[in-house]
């Protein structure tokens, strides 16, 4: 598995990816990358879930 990305108190970015390998079957060869982009959107207020 490889992580990359980058982190700062307003944002971040990572790049995942994965492939495997010495498996048999349906999961041979599976290859996974995934890309999360995130940002901060303001101070909590607290009521988010009302």
């Amino acid at each position: 598995m490889v992580m990359k990305g980058s982190y700062s108190p307003d944002t971040y970015q990572m790049t995942v990816e994965s492939t495997g390998s010495g498996q048999k079957g349906p999961m041979a060869g599976m290859s996974i990358k995934m890309t999360m982009d995130a940002r901060r959107t303001g101070e909590c207020t607290g009521d988010e879930n009302k």
